[in-house]
């Protein structure tokens, strides 16, 4: 809910003209005397300021509708009142301070200035108070400026309070307004109410602008809803509104997620047919689309074309492209493109280097990730633990345990606890040498941190328990792993039927197991 702030009266701020020290009022009185607004500006410029100085040439230049210059004015204004920690109602004090002036060049104007200098400072109950506290109406673009204020500190129920105020202040709603709300429903998730609100606005007459269409379908991409996102853009076109480069973007992004990356490649096609020229955002997802699903040859190309549009690629684009070449095995590729990365003064960051740990350590190439993993701290970058869990994870596989607990040691030493995936990697590794003691003490040590195990956790114990022969232990973890709602991936299943058949009385269970088809995929995993 809003607060109210309490009106406070200063008296410096609400006396007439003539009742100020006589220095103040001298300054005012050439304000206003001057012939120009110019003139009057360079008066301030030279003169001692203090509120009733600032409410009057903030008159002066807003009844010259020089609106962003008064709206600088004002919130320098805002600043000062806010330096003085006595002023503890900074709405109230300036607008006193307006209020207060009493000239023939007084404008009601300026409430409206209050109201967006203070919205744009993120102050929106103090915007709130003087919206509430003037007796003129509030122009739209005040309004806008408060509901966009609330919308950038993610106060919607406060935003549509307001808007109703405005309804029943009589202020209509337009094409920003709706906008506006269109915008703060989809930030919200809310695309059901954002899609409402869009055919409102078309129901009565209020043509849609490229924002507000773009707004709509960015929110439905989001949500996966790439048909309906489609079906926006088909009016859009159909309205005559022309798809700007945030459009296309975002439609060649949803298309990408989904890994449609035909369609995603024919609308690159179809803004360049339209002299709409893709920029780096444009490239990035693309080639990040493309790296996902393996057609490392066309990201490749996309990546050579940048340069035809004068687009110079930025570390996501070389990162996007390191991964897929990595993910692939082709580790030297990799490694070439981030040796180019200096051609466009570019230097790897840490998800560069983890991806390429990573895809070291993924060919058992341990040591050479170490060595990386010290290049990246002469560089000056910091590891997190992220980078930590690729070595510990890498030297845990090839069954270098002592090393991963010395890295895991020197991580803990730095001020980083170890995490789910760190307790994983290392049970992994006890799993791997059958010291299933070892590793449930890991896991006991886990839990009783208040980390929640997941799926690979549990599947890695459940194998290491099968591997070691204890078909209990391993039915007790499958029954705690249910307890706590995780469904087995496709691994636990296959690990757990491998360890059943090597059971004496296992394939009468099983088959006992498939035949109850009313029984969940888990009753096909362990006996009890």
């Amino acid at each position: 809910m809003l607060k109210l702030l309490p009106p406070t009266t200063i008296s410096s701020s609400s006396e007439s003209l003539s009742m100020l020290p006589s220095k103040h009022t001298d300054v005012i009185q050439k304000l206003v005397e001057c012939k120009t607004v110019s003139q009057s500006l360079k008066v301030f410029t030279n003169s001692y300021k203090n509120p009733e100085i600032y409410s009057a040439i903030i008159h002066i230049i807003t009844r010259d509708k020089r609106y962003p210059q008064a709206r600088c004015l004002m919130k320098e204004l805002i600043e000062n009142l806010q330096k003085n920690k006595k002023n503890r109602h900074i709405a109230s004090l300036a607008f006193n301070a307006l209020q207060g002036f009493q000239s023939s060049k007084f404008t009601p104007g300026v409430f409206d200035v209050l109201i967006m200098a203070f919205s744009q400072m993120s102050l929106v109950e103090e915007a709130c108070w003087v919206y509430r506290k003037t007796e003129a109406l509030p122009g739209i673009q005040a309004c806008h400026s408060l509901l966009h204020g609330f919308v950038k500190l993610g106060k919607f129920d406060s935003m549509w309070k307001f808007y109703d105020e405005m309804v029943s202040r009589g202020i209509a709603s337009n094409v920003v307004t709706y906008g506006t709300f269109i915008n703060a429903c989809c930030k919200q998730g809310d695309i059901l109410k954002a899609c409402k609100l869009f055919n409102e606005m078309v129901e009565k007459k209020i043509d849609p602008t490229v924002v507000v269409y773009t707004s709509v379908i960015s929110g439905l991409c989001k949500e996966g809803m790439i048909t309906e996102a489609l079906d926006v853009f088909g009016l859009m076109e159909k309205s005559g509104t022309s798809p700007n480069l945030y459009t296309y973007n975002v439609l060649i992004d949803g298309y990408c997620k989904i890994e449609n990356i035909n369609q995603a490649l024919a609308l690159y096609s179809q803004m360049q047919m339209q002299n709409v020229q893709p920029n780096v955002v444009t490239f990035s997802t693309l080639i990040d689309g493309l790296c996902k699903v393996g057609e490392f040859g066309r990201a490749r190309q996309l990546f050579i074309d940048m340069a035809k549009f004068e687009v110079i690629p930025n570390i996501f684009v070389y990162n996007s492209l390191i991964l897929g070449y990595s993910k692939a095995g082709n580790i030297s590729e990799a490694f070439f493109l981030c040796s180019e990365m200096g051609k466009v003064s570019l230097s790897p960051d840490i998800f560069t280097y983890g991806i390429l740990m990573k895809g070291l350590c993924e060919m058992a190439r341990v040591t050479e990730a170490t060595d990386l993993f010290h290049k990246m701290e002469k560089e000056g970058i910091i590891a997190n633990i992220v980078t930590y869990n690729i070595l510990i994870d890498g030297y845990c596989k090839v069954g270098r345990l002592e090393k991963a607990l010395e890295i895991c040691s020197e991580m803990t030493d730095k001020g980083l606890d170890p995490n789910v995936i760190t307790y994983t990697s290392l049970i992994d590794g006890y799993c791997k040498e059958k010291d299933m003691e070892a590793a449930m003490g890991l896991y006991s040590e886990m839990v009783i941190k208040g980390l929640v195990p997941g799926v690979i956790t549990f599947t890695t114990l459940i194998h290491g328990q099968l591997k070691a022969g204890n078909l209990k232990e391993a039915s007790r973890l499958q029954n705690e792993m249910k307890e706590r709602g995780i469904s087995p991936n496709a691994f636990t299943l296959s690990c757990s039927v491998d360890g059943l058949c090597k059971d004496g009385g296992a394939p009468i269970k099983l088959l006992k197991a498939k035949r109850d088809s009313k029984g969940s995929q888990e009753d096909l995993i362990l006996p009890n």
